[in-house]
């Protein structure tokens, strides 16, 4: 029987717009990691490993992108009065940056290194593990990854996917890819290997339905 793939592991991946992709670069400066898609109890954990990095990387730069963007406010002020990029303000060195926007999780994968993935820590499921190994970005998981399974065992297995169970594990598992960031890029690189061609997997299952053109 031929092997056609897995459609669950099918996501173009997501946009950017280049410009504020540029603009959120050149106020990059420092290390940065990225904390995405997080629920109610995960950013007190993303608080205190950030707290915990600033001894070894004082301009260290956190991007948290709740899951639930109105939770911004309540997000920002958990983090010590954080920046808010639905105010209109920047990133600033040493700081946790809540990207309480709709829309840009594209952008801030791709200006990070790396990135935890939440529902994961807390509460059940994960969230899509591929869409940041499309973008070759290896991926910080806590235990729950109930929803991804599969994906997650073949990030695992291609050694893009780092499992964390608190926050001392989060800690040392960003701590080493701030370090190394060829280790962290090589790691993204075979992430993105083992999900090659997944985005053109519909097309390709429309052709064999369908059938070559007459």
């Amino acid at each position: 029987m031929r092997e056609w793939g897995n459609l669950k592991f099918f996501a173009a991946p997501l946009p950017v717009e280049d410009a504020a992709l540029a603009r959120l670069q050149a106020a990059l400066s420092g290390p940065v990691w990225l904390a995405a898609s997080t629920h109610a109890g995960e950013e007190a954990q993303i608080y205190a490993a950030h707290q915990a990095l600033l001894s070894d990387y004082p301009d260290l730069i956190t991007l948290l992108v709740p899951r639930h963007p109105e939770r911004g406010g309540e997000v920002a002020t958990l983090c010590g009065n954080a920046p808010r990029r639905s105010l209109g303000e920047m990133p600033l060195a040493g700081r946790v940056y809540v990207a309480d926007t709709l829309g840009e999780l594209g952008l801030f994968f791709r200006a990070a290194p790396f990135a935890f993935v939440g529902n994961s820590l807390t509460g059940f499921g994960g969230h899509n593990i591929v869409e940041p190994a499309l973008l070759a970005r290896p991926v910080i998981c806590g235990p729950h990854l109930e929803n991804f399974i599969e994906a997650a065992a073949r990030l695992r297995g291609a050694g893009a996917l780092l499992d964390v169970l608190d926050v001392p594990g989060l800690i040392e598992a960003v701590r080493g890819w701030l370090a190394d960031p060829a280790a962290a890029h090589a790691a993204g690189a075979r992430g993105q290997a083992v999900f090659a061609g997944a985005e053109r997997l519909p097309e390709r299952l429309v052709g064999l339905i369908l059938g070559p053109e007459p």
